[in-house]
């Protein structure tokens, strides 16, 4: 991760691979380890937005998407305000939520790994 608390309304561009993971992705608005918004893929075809929390995480959007394992895709998200965009392609998802206001930005992966080779944050 990289930033802040106080880094608010931001967008993070990013070129990624996911190899073998359950799920691999782009974080927002962090606010430590267990607490921030995430966009990811995950290994069954899921493109999706959720919070975690401390051990709780919550789907806040989602839709199917076929990512296949070892294939580059870029991924644009979004959080101005409490509102939160997620692009891959043509495929857009939206999602709404005030917990976290600020926080860094990062990359979030489990259970395998993911490569990135191009990752631009900027204000929105």
């Amino acid at each position: 991760m990289q930033g802040s608390r106080d880094w608010a309304d931001y967008a993070v561009e990013a070129d990624l691979m996911l190899h073998l993971g359950a799920y691999g992705g782009v974080i927002l608005r962090a606010e430590g380890q267990r607490r921030f918004y995430a966009a990811r893929v995950t290994s069954d075809g899921r493109f999706q937005i959720v919070r975690r929390k401390d051990e709780t995480e919550t789907v806040l959007a989602e839709t199917s998407l076929d990512m296949p394992f070892e294939t580059a895709f870029s991924m644009t998200v979004s959080a101005v305000q409490d509102r939160m965009e997620a692009r891959i392609g043509d495929t857009v998802i939206t999602a709404s939520d005030a917990s976290f206001p600020g926080g860094a930005a990062g990359l979030v992966v489990y259970e395998g790994a993911l490569s990135a080779t191009r990752i631009r944050v900027r204000p929105v």
